[in-house]
């Protein structure tokens, strides 16, 4: 049997609107049939005699106040502001910001689109073939020699190549053949990557670069750093992302030092495939420079070819052996697609900005880290970061938000607008005086059991399309810089071993508490659909709110309006007359009763059914739908023996985390304050306990102590708002936490018992252990103490807090005489006013009785 299922419809929780017969629909509209149209709205006109009912309702539409009077339209708000400055300073902006903006559209629209399948396999690139690559050695070792590595074309292919050029250098200058596969080029964005000191040590450490070519590559460098939320007190700290290296000239000293070495890059060259033989794996390569941009090359103008060096750029051959492939693609890996299949992210981080020039000097001597200026912005908690760029003279921006893929998100357009609305505000100073030089923006994926465990044999993701990043960063370049030395350390004894099995790379990327227990803090600087409560009149309310208590407005003035009418018959038929028939506006007959009782059974019959669908499908297709079976679709029932999809899933195939509350009761909602309360108790709680518990949060890492102490402190200080995060995230999600941070207890004990034999034990088992429990705990993070110099510019910028402090503190008193007098100016003209109306009012009452006539009353 057949059973139908029809979505609710996307534009908020409303009651259904076969329920409201009399309140205009506020959804678009289809056209329908006339007769279906007619039986929706309007029966058709009879002669046949008016019931009591229909009369009181028809009466109470008539009496009930029109809707465009009591909600006037709101002013339409300045939109098309991002396209406007993108096209104005097309001249001025790196690459060609709208294709990109087109492309990213085009992605994020089909991921909140996409149904969560994770029984759905995606796109197959890799695949196994039980023959060997090379029969003849393999029949050799049967008798006893040696396999030579020499028959392969490469050690090691990383597809990949921005972010794989630094594994690929550490492995080179370890003597393996390593070769890199580069869809466009090699070359690094002009944009800064933001980064401290102590995490760009590990290059120098593996002889990548010397100390004084790595200083070379930071053009800009600042204190303080500030963290603050609206509502609380700022934090000032520092040396942290306060360096801006520019990754063109970072890439191109490694490019040298890794061609100087051996390497080999093969650029405008894309991968097709990879067959995995027993003894190696066989890769198809196929031209890729000339292909249409895609979401991947967002952000990276430099990394795109033009014809005419495609044209003149050496061929890569068509195949090549290989024992290790790397794949360094990022989120959007086709191999990464394959291993997924059609598993939805859990979550995303939207971010939007842009690098200008025009911010006055003064002004551009510090950062900020996170940083909120409003409280919940239809349904999502903005927070900013901005950076001193080139050296000073330009500075970077960006606005971003922690979010999940739910299908009302808003578009990068939107946040865009949203973001340039904003700036002015955020760092005052009018637009007009900015000269944009890059427009940033991206979403980056997010998934709750990462890394990514490897899928097949000598095939390993590394980068971004690991997802070993944390929840909370944007990955890219920090993150590759963490793991860096750990994947090089690993990746080398696995070749030195032969240890390339799936089981054996699964070691390299092991289940780490530190990295899953970042979850709790994505989830709870992030807001679900539907999840805050909104107060009257604010301006940044959903529109789906605004629409609900609109809806409820008019239901209530009906039901007003109908009881009137009913109180008015009761009198009339308690004094023996008739009342005449009230007729709504623009009527000219009488309403018959419905003329299909059983069809539309008075907005809940069938044909109602259907038009309630319709709408709801014209609802959702105007919001971008790209799949007509997403909103209309037919699932069999299962037999009670087959168990449901999914059921004995994977680590992969699981409920996905996306919650929507706009049908839930109220007491499951959070003030639309939450997130800045909750942000502003945990850095306050780190405030007081010291740099050493907050430098390590500040940079991605969570660790044991660190974690207690301001947990315990976040407690002591604000309880209420902490104890709302169970309604926030959700009782499954916590008690998931509380099972990482127990784990995380049990990491940080075995590393710091077992860490002594580090050089004692030199086994692939053992070494690869030692590293998870290091990684898996956060004790791969190296504090370092603030430097004199930084310790200077945070106590000169408390200084200047603590002075701005005093001269509000001395200006208030005048300031509240001020306010003083204007309440009372205020109240003497609104009393002025009163005493005016009631004049006019007694005037009127005396004419009306001096013109009044004798009348008839009823009998």
């Amino acid at each position: 049997m057949q059973t139908a299922h029809l979505r609710p419809p996307a534009v908020g929780a409303r009651a259904p609107l076969s329920a409201l017969p009399s309140v205009p629909v506020l959804v678009p509209r289809v056209p329908l049939p006339g007769w279906l149209a007619a039986g929706s709205s309007a029966a058709p006109s009879s002669s046949a005699p008016v019931s009591s009912n229909a009369r009181r309702s028809t009466a109470a539409k008539a009496a009930a106040p029109d809707q465009q009077t009591l909600f006037p339209k709101p002013a339409p708000k300045r939109a098309g502001l991002a396209r406007t400055i993108l096209k104005e300073q097309a001249a001025n902006i790196e690459g060609d910001p709208l294709a990109f903006l087109d492309v990213s559209e085009a992605y994020w629209r089909a991921v909140r689109n996409q149904k969560h399948q994770p029984d759905k396999k995606g796109p197959t690139v890799v695949s196994y073939v039980d023959e060997p690559l090379f029969p003849e050695a393999s029949s050799r070792n049967s008798d006893g020699a040696s396999t030579s590595a020499r028959q392969h074309d490469y050690d090691v292919v990383i597809c990949g190549g921005t972010l794989g050029l630094f594994l690929a250098t550490a492995l080179q200058l370890k003597g393996w053949r390593v070769c890199i596969v580069e869809k466009r080029l090699v070359q690094g964005r002009n944009q800064e990557w933001n980064i401290s000191w102590g995490e760009l040590e590990i290059l120098v450490e593996l002889g990548l670069l010397t100390e004084a070519e790595l200083r070379s590559t930071v053009i800009s460098e600042f204190n303080p750093i500030r963290v603050g939320f609206l509502g609380g007190e700022d934090m000032w700290t520092s040396d942290v992302l306060n360096l801006g290296v520019h990754p063109k000239s970072l890439l191109e000293m490694l490019r040298k030092r890794f061609t100087e070495a051996g390497g080999v890059i093969f650029e405008n060259t894309a991968f097709r495939s990879a067959a995995v033989h027993p003894d190696g794996l066989k890769l198809t390569l196929s031209p890729g420079g000339a292909a249409p941009v895609a979401v991947g090359d967002t952000n990276r103008p430099n990394g795109l070819a033009t014809a005419g060096a495609l044209a003149n750029a050496p061929r890569a051959p068509r195949v090549m052996a290989t024992r290790l492939l790397l794949d360094c693609m990022g989120h959007y890996s086709d191999i990464v697609k394959q291993i997924r299949g059609r598993v939805k992210p859990d979550g995303m981080v939207m971010v939007v900005g842009s690098c200008a020039e025009g911010f006055p000097s003064d002004m551009n001597t510090s950062a900020d880290l996170l940083y909120s200026q409003d409280h919940v912005r239809n349904d999502m908690q903005m927070f900013w970061e901005a950076f001193p760029a080139e050296g000073g003279k330009a500075r970077t921006t960006y606005m971003f938000a922690y979010s999940d893929a739910h299908p009302d998100r808003p578009t990068f357009e939107q946040l865009l607008d949203d973001y340039f609305e904003t700036l002015p505000q955020y760092q005052g100073i009018p637009l007009e005086q900015l000269q944009f030089k890059r427009v940033l923006f991206g979403g980056f994926p997010c998934y709750s059991n990462g890394p990514l465990k490897p899928a097949f044999d000598r095939v390993m993701q590394i980068g971004d399309a690991s997802a070993a990043q944390s929840p909370l960063s944007f990955g890219g370049f920090g993150s590759m810089m963490r793991h860096l030395g750990r994947l090089s350390r690993g990746i080398n004894q696995a070749l030195a071993e032969d240890r390339l099995s799936k089981a054996d790379l699964g070691w390299l990327h092991p289940y780490q508490p530190s990295l899953s227990a970042s979850w709790l803090f994505q989830r709870s600087m992030s807001i679900s659909v539907g999840q805050a409560v909104y107060p009257a009149n604010y301006p940044h309310t959903p529109a789906y709110v605004i629409e609900r208590e609109q809806m409820q407005q008019l239901e209530r003035a009906e039901r007003a309006a109908e009881e009137a009418a009913a109180a008015a018959e009761r009198a009339a038929a308690a004094a023996g007359v008739s009342l005449p028939y009230l007729s709504a506006p623009g009527a000219t007959s009488e309403p018959a009763e419905d003329p299909f009782p059983l069809l539309f059974g008075g907005g809940a019959g069938p044909a109602a059914a259907f038009v309630e669908a319709v709408e709801m499908a014209a609802a959702r297709f105007g919001a971008g739908s790209a799949d007509p079976a997403d909103y209309f679709h037919e699932e069999g029932d299962l037999p009670q023996n087959v168990a449901a999809p999914g059921a004995s899933a994977g680590v992969l195939q699981r409920k996905l985390f996306e919650r929507d509350f706009r049908n839930a009761p109220e007491w499951q909602r959070l003030p639309y304050t939450h997130v800045n309360e909750i942000l502003g108790t945990n850095f306050g709680a780190m405030k007081i306990l010291g740099d050493r518990v907050s430098r390590p949060f500040l940079q991605d890492t969570i660790q044991l102590g660190p974690l207690s102490a301001s947990m315990a402190g976040m407690m002591l200080l604000n309880p209420i708002a902490v104890s709302r995060v169970l309604f926030q995230v959700g009782t499954p999600t916590l008690v998931r936490w509380f099972g990482h941070y127990f784990a995380l207890i049990a990491y940080t004990l075995s590393y710091n018992m077992l860490k002594p034999l580090r050089d004692v034990i030199p086994s692939f088992d053992f070494q690869r252990l030692l590293d998870t429990l290091e990684y898996g705990s956060g004790s791969d993070y190296r504090y370092h103490p603030p430097t004199p110099t930084a310790l200077a510019a945070v106590a000169e910028q408390a200084a200047k807090e603590a002075a701005a402090a005093r001269a509000r503190l001395a200006a208030l008193p005048a300031a509240t005489a001020a306010a003083t007098a204007a309440k009372k100016a205020a109240a003497a003209a609104a009393e002025a006013e009163a005493e005016e109306e009631s004049d006019s009012q007694a005037d009127g009452k005396r004419a009306a009785t001096a013109a009044q006539v004798p009348s008839r009353t009823l009998a």
